[in-house]
């Protein structure tokens, strides 16, 4: 005991440094910290799962989301309790779970499809059904606008791969893709598309030659569930299994395998516009954001239910998720937002005063004319028979059906018509063959078509539109006769003149 108070009492003081603890938030990459700043936004709980998801293209607060027999837009807006999700409208006329919902660029249309196979474009101001394209055998899991606005490209679990034409709703190409389920599709160029598959294959299609593939990639994957690229671009991404391949288009080769982090199957992928970030999800209940260009992980969301969705925003400031319990998250980066953002500039004249001289324009709302909300929503058998009204102007209703024949869309509006209408039509056809040369080639186009492509024609037996046919017949006769003898009147004036 007094060795020990011997050596206590030699001890001496010695006050220690304090050190700073550590911010972990200065150890972060610039990415790392854009990854971070994807705060949540608002949440939302469906009764039913969600299969997929799109931003509207010009509404980055909008969010259609595919559940249930529906298609349904989402807003994201900030009341006295804090952001929240509210429902825009709804579309529910599917018959079967509806597995895919995309806009077009301009986001005046948008194209979903269901379970049954089924493909249906709608409007999205009015939620008018403008197009039901029925050819797939079983469900479409995915359908895409083209860039160029007027087409739809479907794959579908048949392992087939279509095109279709919106103006027309024709099928335009259909070509076996895979030897297995297909189940991606993306736009990459006028008229490129990749699709990926169930047989591990990623395929580049040119839909000018849709024999045969323009480009084979093996991934490695028993499968391919979701394939993603910016359009024009030569580098594209399928993901499959737990793992994400990079390719080069132009090479035609595997650039690398990206380590993703997922321990369960990735049910959805989607790049980020304008950014180089890329958002995966899986059957493990997270999704995570990663850096493409370095392939490093730079954040990770645990969410209590598989994820089966995912979108982006078109600025990139904002990413949407969706599960199979039909819970839903927004996140934006504010940050993002605000660089994006106008900014006023500057010493920017608040206040005009008028001066002598001055050229006042006033500012007009240009009205739509019903000519051009019908063609708009190609409502063409409407818009036929406001051409051949008898009260519109025969010039206007000329240039209509022109405009009809251009679009491919006569023959459409011509086809489901019965006897009274075929007989208004054939009315307007001998009302425009006593016009001149090019009003008289319009109307024998309308002719031939409608007895091409309408089957009341061509069992008939009512007297009204027998009548109207052999009217039509005596001034086509007349016109042959005529033609006759000016080419005979021809053929002695050359003569002469010789």
């Amino acid at each position: 005991l007094a060795q020990v108070l011997c050596v206590w009492s030699s001890m001496q003081y010695v006050p220690l440094n304090v050190v700073a603890a550590r911010d972990p938030t200065k150890e972060l990459s610039e990415e790392c910290k854009l990854a971070k700043a994807f705060k949540m936004y608002a949440s939302h709980k469906e009764n039913s799962g969600i299969s997929s998801m799109c931003f509207h293209p010009l509404r980055p607060g909008h969010v259609a989301i595919a559940t249930s027999t529906r298609v349904e837009l989402k807003g994201a807006t900030v009341g006295d309790s804090g952001p929240s999700v509210s429902s825009l409208w709804k579309y529910a006329k599917f018959k079967n779970f509806a597995r895919s919902v995309h806009f077009r660029s301009d986001g005046m249309l948008c194209v979903a499809s269901d379970g049954n196979g089924d493909i249906e474009v709608f409007e999205v101001k009015s939620r008018t059904q403008l197009r039901k394209f029925r050819g797939h055998e079983e469900a479409v899991p995915c359908a895409r606008f083209g860039s160029d606005k007027t087409q739809v490209v479907s794959v579908g679990d048949d392992r087939t791969l279509r095109s279709w034409d919106v103006a027309t709703g024709a099928e335009v190409t259909k070509v076996v893709a895979h030897d297995d389920y297909a189940r991606s599709v993306v736009n990459v160029g006028q008229t490129q598309w990749i699709s990926g598959g169930y047989d591990g294959l990623v395929k580049l299609w040119d839909l000018r030659e849709p024999t045969r593939p323009a480009l084979v990639l093996k991934t490695g994957m028993n499968q391919v569930e979701v394939v993603d690229a910016h359009l024009g671009a030569t580098v594209m991404y399928a993901a499959g299994g737990i793992g994400v391949s990079e390719f080069d288009l132009a090479a035609g080769r595997l650039l690398r395998q990206l380590e993703v982090g997922h321990t369960k199957a990735i049910t959805a992928m989607a790049l980020q516009p304008k950014q180089s970030g890329m958002l995966t999800s899986s059957l493990d209940q997270t999704y995570k954001l990663h850096d493409v260009s370095s392939g490093v992980v730079l954040n990770n969301w645990n969410v209590t239910a598989p994820v089966q969705a995912v979108a982006w925003s078109s600025d990139g400031a904002s990413f949407a998720v969706g599960s199979t319990d039909g819970s839903m998250v927004v996140r934006r980066n504010k940050k993002m937002i605000r660089a994006t953002a106008p900014k006023a500039q500057a010493g920017a004249m608040r206040v005009y005063v008028p001066q002598a001289g001055d050229v006042v324009h006033e500012h007009t709302r240009v009205v739509q004319t019903t000519i051009d909300k019908l063609m708009r929503r190609f409502e063409h058998t409407k818009a036929l028979d406001l051409a051949i009204a008898p009260e519109l102007p025969e010039t206007l209703g000329l240039s209509l059906v022109d405009e009809l024949i251009q679009r491919s869309g006569l023959v459409g509006a011509l086809k489901g018509r019965d006897e009274q209408k075929c007989m208004d039509v054939l009315s307007w056809v001998k009302r425009a063959l006593g016009r001149e040369v090019p009003f008289q080639i319009l109307a024998l186009e309308v002719l031939c078509a409608l007895l091409q492509s309408n089957p009341v024609m061509a069992n008939t037996s009512s007297p009204g539109i027998v009548r109207l046919l052999q009217r039509i017949l005596q001034r086509v006769n007349r016109e042959l006769a005529m033609q006759t003898q000016v080419a005979s009147v021809v053929g002695m004036m050359d003569t002469l003149l010789q």
